[in-house]
């Protein structure tokens, strides 16, 4: 199916974009109509890519609300964070369809995007978007999340994953991808308890710390999901 026939079988395209657009003014994050209208863009496109697996939602609506919404919390997320920076760098580990770094992106186009994805079909995909998008200023890597050579030299002022690997597992890889003062956003089902045992010690071997949990609920849904916010400790603590 072509982009053009799913957006035409989009018959709820105004009434979802309206109810994202609610969501994410509830989140602090007013939404321009040209950037919503690009949200459904990239949504749409991911329903009418049939080659590399992405989702199940065959919907751009449901493609919208369940997936492209975790990214817009993250951006709203990350804006009351870096109130102070105007381009920021940001790497999404494990970006898949690139739900976090793509929306994110189109959110805060000031904001310098690494899309890090170790699959070739969805690298593929993601090179794609980002070339109908016109997303300048963002950069992709092919490579493992788990580093199996020497750890990357390079460093961020936020990192962001999102079903990747599990908490304990995830943190050790991006905490040293933090430059001082990052922000390490793991979007979680709900907030994590920080004195669990072993993210504990898993926060203690990763020289982490929790700063805060962000909750929110995406678009028609009563649920409630977290963003877990994770920065280096404080080497005098």
């Amino acid at each position: 199916m072509s982009r053009n026939d799913v957006v035409k079988s989009w018959p709820s395209k105004a009434r979802d974009l309206k109810s994202f657009a609610r969501a994410a003014l509830e989140w602090g994050l007013p939404i321009a109509p040209e950037l919503l209208e690009r949200l459904g863009e990239y949504a749409a496109f991911v329903a009418a890519y049939e080659r590399a697996n992405l989702t199940a939602e065959r919907s751009p609506g449901a493609v919208l609300l369940k997936h492209v919404a975790d990214g817009a919390a993250g951006a709203a997320c990350l804006k009351r964070e870096f109130i102070s920076f105007s381009a920021p760098e940001v790497l999404d580990l494990g970006a898949g369809a690139g739900f976090l770094g793509i929306a994110l992106k189109i959110l805060w186009p000031e904001a310098r995007v690494t899309l890090l994805e170790p699959l070739k079909r969805r690298f593929d995909f993601l090179n794609l978007a980002i070339l109908r998008l016109g997303l300048a200023g963002t950069r992709l890597v092919q490579k493992p999340a788990r580093p199996k050579a020497e750890p990357s030299t390079v460093v961020y002022d936020a990192v962001l994953a999102k079903a990747v690997l599990p908490l304990p597992e995830l943190l050790p890889l991006a905490i040293p991808l933090l430059r001082r003062g990052g922000l390490f956003a793991a979007f979680q089902s709900a907030p994590p308890d920080s004195a669990a045992p072993l993210l504990r010690r898993t926060l203690e071997k990763s020289s982490a710390r929790l700063v805060k949990s962000w909750s929110y609920r995406r678009p028609l849904e009563e649920k409630e999901r977290a963003v877990a916010l994770f920065g280096r400790r404080n080497p005098a603590l």
